[in-house]
């Protein structure tokens, strides 16, 4: 992963978040940004985002008509 200067996780195809699931993926998000790899995580249902919020995963997001996590702000999806 020496060239890999990003990941985008699109999430929209979610279809439930639970207690396990949420702490591997906030682990994986982690281990990605420190290896200096930038994570952007979009299409997160509102449901899935207040836990994803609620367990540290996902910053709270102050503007809940915005779908991507600050870092990901401005960012176009393909």
């Amino acid at each position: 992963m020496r060239d890999v200067t990003a990941v985008d996780l699109r999430l929209s195809g979610l279809t439930a978040v639970d207690a396990t699931g949420a702490p591997a993926l906030k682990e994986a998000v982690g281990e990605l940004r420190e290896r200096g790899i930038e994570v952007r995580i979009t299409g997160v249902e509102h449901g899935h985002r207040k836990v994803l919020e609620s367990l540290g995963v996902l910053p709270v997001n102050p503007n809940p008509n915005r779908g991507a996590i600050p870092s990901a702000a401005g960012a176009t999806a393909p």
